[in-house]
């Protein structure tokens, strides 16, 4: 975190089972498949009947777990990390990562610059890899997301149309953390072009946590984004980032 990093604590954290204290896993967050939050999009496999991910209590601007299949109703997060990188698409294949390299990595400081024109005439530049694989700006974020009377650690990408929130939600910890420990209700909301409309996330400050637990439980976390966001294993599809044009 930035500033104010919360208090270490060893990476491994006790999880107690139901009540029984002789009863306890002992895990960390690299460990677990964690929860994944998503937008959903009105073209979306979960709002879309017949589709294997389909889900009847899912709706366009829901804000969702893929990996335990929840809706979140306005959470509140507690950034413990934010890492840019940029994801290195196959575009023979639809949603294949092939690789995340860091910002400063070979790949990208190598890569070709292609020139494009937006919809609005302004000039900017995509990136190719040697390999010729699209390489795409990419915001990994590691939270604790509090819901329900629960908290538990997640996470998402912002890319695409999602870049820009997520250079906001940077400027927030910038502004917030010095302070404390800030929690920021997430939301979505609809945005429109020329060519259709999509839902991006939204981040407002809430308030500091005061919860001790909380505060622990976002410091051992803070101390493994890295594996958090770059364990990934080259060639495998990586189903919860979506190689589209939201979160």
């Amino acid at each position: 975190m930035a500033k104010s990093e919360v208090a270490v604590v060893e990476e491994k954290t006790s999880v107690a089972v139901s009540e029984a204290p002789a009863f306890q896993v002992e895990t960390s967050a690299t460990d677990m498949m964690l929860p994944f939050l998503k937008v959903i999009q009105s073209q979306a496999d979960e709002v879309t009947r017949g589709k294997d991910k389909y889900n009847e209590n899912v709706h366009a601007g829901d804000i969702y777990d893929s990996v335990t299949r929840t809706v979140y109703d306005n959470p509140e997060l507690i950034i413990c990390g934010i890492r840019k990188y940029y994801g290195e698409w196959d575009g023979s294949v639809r949603g294949r990562l092939i690789a995340k390299h860091r910002t400063d990595s070979p790949a990208v400081m190598n890569a070709k610059k292609i020139e494009r024109i937006s919809p609005k005439g302004t000039p900017y530049y995509d990136l190719e890899s040697a390999a010729g694989n699209t390489l795409e700006e990419t915001y990994g974020v590691v939270a604790v997301v509090k819901h329900n009377g629960t908290a538990i650690p997640a996470t998402f990408t912002l890319s695409k149309s999602a870049i820009s929130i997520g250079k906001q939600l940077n400027t927030l910890l910038t502004m917030y953390q010095p302070m404390g420990v800030p929690k920021f209700k997430m939301s979505t909301n609809l945005k429109q072009n020329d060519k259709g409309s999509w839902f991006v996330p939204v981040f407002e400050f809430a308030q500091y946590e005061t919860d001790e637990n909380v505060i622990n439980m976002a410091a051992g976390i803070n101390k493994v984004v890295d594996s958090i966001i770059f364990a990934f294993a080259a060639g495998e599809v990586e189903a919860p980032i979506e190689n589209q044009d939201v979160v």
